[in-house]
């Protein structure tokens, strides 16, 4: 019964023009956030193949119609999601311009410090950012490109950052500089929910590392800026 259930609701519903308004969706603001939050607490659980329509409209207590009436689809509740998530992940980040510390180097630790603590909260979106990269819903192109801004996003924060508090620092090496210390964020999300390790200060590690890198890196440039 079920199966059937899902076949007849995934036919019928995306045929349902927006002007017939149907009865059984629900237009409230704080339904639609609900359906974002079971979204990604589901889809970081099971994956996003693992998830369907039907399984995120049953937690919430309402019909599909209310899905596809906001969302569209799946992928569209899926981009929204992650959307929301990266856009409440970056508005706790501070400017890189407002950074506190003397130095530069006490200024990017700052930011790699903020960044290990929001490692730490373990936001779901961020595991199931992972979680896509992982299974094959990322060969979705319409999943990868979300998936991909995403990571975009966090990596051009962190090349401001860099770029701010070292500015002799070419870009490239910015870039993967952002880059290792994104990898080290993913694996530090992997291994946790892995092993289930707790804290760790590895954000410390790594940002130190980065930071000697960035100022070493800086140095070579000031003679050629000065030819």
């Amino acid at each position: 019964m079920v199966v059937a259930r899902r076949k007849a609701g995934k036919k019928a519903i995306p045929g349902v023009p927006k002007s017939a308004r149907p009865a059984a969706i629900i237009e409230d603001a704080s339904v639609r956030e609900r359906m974002l939050d079971t979204a990604i607490g589901l889809m970081s659980a099971q994956g996003y193949a693992g998830t369907s329509v039907l399984d995120i409209v049953e937690s919430v207590g309402v019909a599909p119609p209310t899905l596809y009436w906001y969302f569209k689809s799946k992928r569209g509740i899926l981009a929204a999601a992650m959307q929301r998530g990266a856009e409440d992940w970056m508005r706790r980040m501070p400017q890189p311009e407002t950074l506190p510390g003397a130095t530069p180097r006490e200024r990017f630790l700052s930011a790699a410090k903020i960044g290990g603590t929001e490692l730490r909260r373990e936001p779901q979106f961020l595991r199931l950012l992972i979680r896509l990269s992982l299974e094959r819903a990322i060969d979705d192109e319409a999943v990868r490109k979300t998936v991909l801004d995403v990571r975009r996003r966090v990596r051009s924060w962190l090349v401001a950052v860099l770029q701010n508090c070292w500015p002799a620092l070419p870009l490239k090496d910015a870039t993967q500089l952002a880059s290792l210390q994104m990898a080290v964020g993913d694996g530090w999300i992997v291994a946790r929910e892995i092993e289930g390790t707790g804290d760790s200060p590895i954000s410390d590690l790594v940002g130190s590392f980065i930071a000697d890198r960035a100022e070493n890196i800086s140095r070579m440039q000031a003679p050629r800026r000065r030819r």
